[in-house]
C-alpha cells in the first residue's frame, strides 16, 4: 500500500491496477444486470475509457472539480480535433465524483465508436498523426507496457490490456497488440503486427439491450484477425 506521506505517482499505482480492473469489471457486470451504464467503458457504455483519467487524478496534489473542468475541452483541443474526431462533443462530457464504486473522481466521456478507432490509430501511430507528434511516443510505450497479468491472461499497462506471447483474450494477434475493454460489451482493440483496428461499441442507455461477452468478442477478433 502508498504510505501517506508518499509521492504517488502512476509508476506506483499501477500496481494496484489489476485489482482495480477486476473491480470496475465486477461493478460492470452488476450495472448490466440492473439495466444500468457503468460509470465509464469505450463506446457508449463508457466504463474503461475514464480509468486512465481518473488515475492521473489521483496523482494531483489537490484534484478539484475545477481541474476537471478542462478536461474534455483540453481533449478536444489536444487530441480530438487534430485527429478528426468530428463527432466527439464537450457537451458530452460529465463529472463523476468519488461514490461507493471508486474512491477516484472521473470524468467520463461519451465517444462513439468511429472516433473510438481514430483514437486506436492514434495509438498504433505511437501518438504520431500525419506528421504531427499528438501523444509523447514514450508515453505510449510506457501505456502499453504489461507490468502486471489479469486473469484473463492479458498483460495490464496503463489500463491499456497489452498481448502476453502475442495473445489478446487468447486469440494470436502478435506481438504489441493491444486493447481496451469494458462492460457491458465495449472493446477496442490496435494490431499492430496487422496494421488493424477493432473496435465494438453498444449504446449503453437501452434498457435490456444485449452485451457480448468477452467469449464471444474473442470469436469475432480471431475471424478479423484472420481476414
Amino acid at each position: 500500500m502508498v504510505q501517506p506521506d508518499q509521492s504517488v505517482t502512476p509508476r506506483i499505482l499501477r500496481h494496484h491496477a489489476a485489482a482495480d480492473v477486476d473491480v470496475e469489471r465486477r461493478h460492470d457486470e452488476r450495472s448490466a444486470s440492473l439495466n444500468k451504464p457503468g460509470r465509464g467503458g469505450v463506446g457508449g457504455g463508457r466504463r474503461k475509457v475514464d480509468l486512465e483519467l481518473r488515475l492521473t487524478s489521483s496523482c494531483q496534489p489537490r484534484p478539484t472539480v475545477r481541474s476537471f473542468s478542462v478536461a474534455p475541452a483540453s481533449f478536444k483541443d489536444l487530441i480530438a480535433d487534430p485527429i478528426g474526431m468530428t463527432r466527439f462533443k464537450v457537451s458530452d462530457c460529465e463529472y463523476n465524483p468519488p461514490d461507493e464504486d471508486s474512491i477516484h473522481p472521473a470524468y467520463v466521456f461519451h465517444m462513439n465508436a468511429i472516433d473510438l478507432e481514430k483514437f486506436v490509430q492514434l495509438y498504433l501511430r505511437n501518438g504520431n498523426w500525419n506528421g504531427t507528434q499528438i501523444v509523447p511516443s514514450h508515453w505510449i510505450e510506457q501505456s502499453l507496457t504489461a507490468y502486471s497479468r489479469l486473469p484473463d491472461g492479458n498483460g495490464l499497462g496503463y489500463f491499456w490490456e497489452a498481448a502476453m506471447g502475442g495473445k489478446l483474450y487468447g486469440v494470436d494477434v502478435g506481438e504489441a497488440a493491444f486493447a481496451f475493454s469494458g462492460g457491458p460489451g465495449h472493446y477496442m482493440v490496435g494490431i499492430p503486427a496487422q496494421n488493424k483496428t477493432v473496435v465494438h461499441a453498444l449504446r449503453y442507455n437501452v434498457p435490456g439491450k444485449a452485451t457480448l461477452p468477452t467469449e464471444r468478442f474473442a470469436q469475432l477478433l480471431e475471424l478479423i484477425s484472420q481476414l
